[in-house]
């Protein structure tokens, strides 16, 4: 589990890629990306501060989105 706090998260434009080694493949990998985002003024449409996206890569070049 990797847990990345706003201080030393990302800047607009910025990637953090991490490895992760899978032994078996007995079980699915399951990954998932959460965040918070700071509360929007009342009565106002979504408007979030981030805009974050997961790309998965297998060994075998893979993308998952």
């Amino acid at each position: 589990m990797y847990d990345v706090r706003n201080a030393s998260g990302l800047s607009t434009g910025q990637t953090r890629p991490y490895q992760v080694t899978v032994a078996s493949n007995a079980l699915p990998l399951k990954i998932t990306l959460v965040w918070s985002d700071v509360p929007g003024a009342a009565g106002v449409a979504l408007t979030p501060a981030n805009n974050l996206d997961l790309v998965v890569r297998t060994p075998d070049s893979l993308t998952y989105l």
